[in-house]
């Protein structure tokens, strides 16, 4: 997306908060955005001149190929108002970034004191997270570090170059709840979704930025009925419903709750069976609320 396009919306985040005297934080992703190194650090310093809380990025870390470099990036964006910094490493990452690069920009953060997450991608056949963290050395040495291990979801280019004894998958189905609805999720195009992580499915799509305000769109995330269901029950609740309606689910052989609901909203009976299990989900909760007033 553009730079104005980016002050635009924060610039009506910034009015939205202090409409609901509430705080904001901006995450700045891709692809990676550290290819827009000049528009990135712009985009920085404005959304912290306008009250944002709290502003991360991810990135592979291309960019410590230079250590000098790396550390003129750092500081400007530290400089700018940047929070926390997360890093993709893993066996998909170092296939095209080297791991000396990423090693020389975990460094120039570190330095600079600022939060620093790392996010590994695993699947059976890649290294696991003790691996990489391992190969980071004496970088992690009395220094905070939130990690996170997560297994690579059958979405994109993953479901066919990938096989299937590759995933790795919980036992049974997945219980928890989603958060489907806290965040927008804005595409350069500004389609926007209420999260990151069932491949964008059309089902939750809430609108386009370009076409309308980022206000009527979060109140889309909080109120849109498939949002707040899996909210509260999580993509688990369909299950059953596929059940009866002759098309089971797998009872086996996910990797997570955003993987299951990827599933569900992708199944080819999905048009006839998620209405009818939404609108059981309503009457249910019509029912809590008015009891024996029915």
């Amino acid at each position: 997306m553009s730079l104005p396009e980016v002050f635009h919306y924060i610039d009506q985040m910034a009015r939205l908060v202090a409409q609901r005297r509430e705080q904001y934080t901006i995450s700045f992703s891709g692809g990676e955005a550290f290819i827009r190194f000049p528009d990135l650090l712009e985009a920085v310093r404005y959304a912290k001149k306008n009250g944002a809380h709290h502003l991360s990025c991810m990135t592979n870390g291309f960019w410590g190929e230079d250590p000098v470099l790396a550390r003129e990036w750092a500081n400007e964006l530290n400089a700018a108002g940047l929070n926390l910094i997360g890093f993709s490493i893993d066996d998909f990452h170092q296939q095209f970034v080297s791991l000396d690069s990423v090693r020389n920009a975990f460094q120039a953060c570190r330095n600079l004191g600022m939060e620093i997450t790392i996010k590994t991608v695993v699947t059976r056949k890649t290294r696991r997270l003790p691996a990489i963290l391992g190969e980071l050395g004496d970088l992690l040495l009395n220094y905070n570090v939130v990690v996170q291990e997560i297994a690579c979801i059958p979405e994109g280019r993953a479901s066919h170059t990938l096989g299937t004894d590759e995933w790795l998958c919980q036992k049974g189905i997945p219980e928890e709840p989603c958060m489907a609805g806290i965040m927008l999720v804005i595409f350069p195009d500004g389609s926007t979704f209420p999260c990151c992580g069932t491949g964008w499915n059309p089902w939750l799509i809430l609108g386009n930025t370009q076409v309308e305000p980022i206000a009527e769109l979060f109140q889309k995330a909080e109120s849109k009925s498939l949002c707040v269901l899996l909210r509260e029950k999580g993509p688990k609740y369909f299950v059953s419903f596929f059940q009866q309606a002759g098309h089971p689910l797998p009872s086996e052989g996910y990797a997570n709750s955003c993987h299951l609901c990827g599933m569900i909203l992708n199944h080819p009976q999905a048009n006839s069976i998620v209405p009818q299990a939404i609108l059981d989900w309503k009457t249910k909760r019509v029912q809590s609320v008015l009891g024996n007033f029915l």
